[in-house]
């Protein structure tokens, strides 16, 4: 009975830690909802948010790479932790995932991505090892 009582008591926890993280992903997509495009001249680069999937899109010369597919969050991470799903981009990308960090602070996103299909997610924010670094700021209506 005592061990019957235990679990129960153990998954009403494990249920509530569930919600309350549930929670912060919400409010956290709220936050980076709507479009960002680089700071830098030399990295141009947008990326649309909505609710459930992402765009990214990386200028190359005169041709754009555009990078469609849903994504996954993980805020409670140290740097906060981003999966992005990629569905439609180039043929050898199609079906991958790119391990993500993030940054966000009002309306700039620090954003440090690994190619996707690539093993490993950056631990620092610094475009070295393969990994893509673009700071982008909050496109205003």
């Amino acid at each position: 009975m005592l061990a019957r009582a235990l679990f129960v008591l153990s998954v009403g926890f494990l249920l509530a830690a569930d919600a309350q993280k549930d929670d912060a992903v919400k409010k956290e997509k709220e936050k980076l909802k709507g479009t960002w495009k680089s700071v830098d001249e030399k990295r141009q680069a947008v990326i649309v948010i909505t609710d459930d999937s992402m765009t990214v899109t990386l200028k190359a010369g005169d041709k754009d790479r555009v990078y469609k597919g849903t994504y996954k969050l993980d805020p409670s991470q140290k740097p906060k932790t981003l999966d992005f799903m990629v569905s439609e981009g180039p043929d050898e990308h199609k079906g991958k995932t790119s391990l993500q960090i993030y940054e966000l602070d009002g309306d700039k996103l620090k954003w440090c991505a690994n190619e996707p299909g690539k093993d490993g997610r950056p631990k620092e924010f610094a475009a070295q090892g393969g990994y893509l670094l673009i700071e982008l700021k909050r496109d205003k209506p």
